[in-house]
């Protein structure tokens, strides 16, 4: 977890690797988050089921086009539309996204097994 420091000047000048977060608060240390565009006509389909899935033991909510879980590791959003699926999840360190990005293409390959997909991740710093 991202350790946080409350700001007690908040004209005090900060360094880029500290990222302002709601309430006053900084988390020290800038979070990654990792993405994949997934090309298939059956995204509504796979949201609900890993969804289902992963609810059992942390919390996830769907609808037919979109999907959030809540990870250990951090969140992940699921985007659907007619021809592809757009996931992301938020990470501290590539470690994390390493693990983050295993767990979803091994449950992702299960659920797809009657399409061959192709999944890419693309990592980004994310400053927020």
């Amino acid at each position: 977890m991202s350790r946080i420091c409350k700001i007690f000047n908040t004209r005090e000048k900060f360094p880029d690797y500290i990222n302002r977060k709601p309430g006053g608060l900084l988390a020290c240390g800038s979070m990654m988050k990792t993405i994949s565009t997934i090309r298939t006509g059956e995204a509504s389909s796979y949201i609900r089921k890993m969804c289902k899935h992963f609810s059992v033991k942390v919390p996830a909510t769907y609808t037919e086009t979109e999907g959030r879980v809540q990870f250990p590791f951090g969140p992940c959003s699921m985007q659907a539309d007619k021809d592809a699926l757009v996931i992301a999840i938020e990470v501290e360190n590539n470690e994390a996204a390493e693990r983050a990005e295993g767990v979803i293409v091994s449950h992702l390959v299960k659920f797809a097994w009657r399409e061959e997909l192709d999944i890419q991740w693309k990592r980004t710093t994310e400053v927020q």
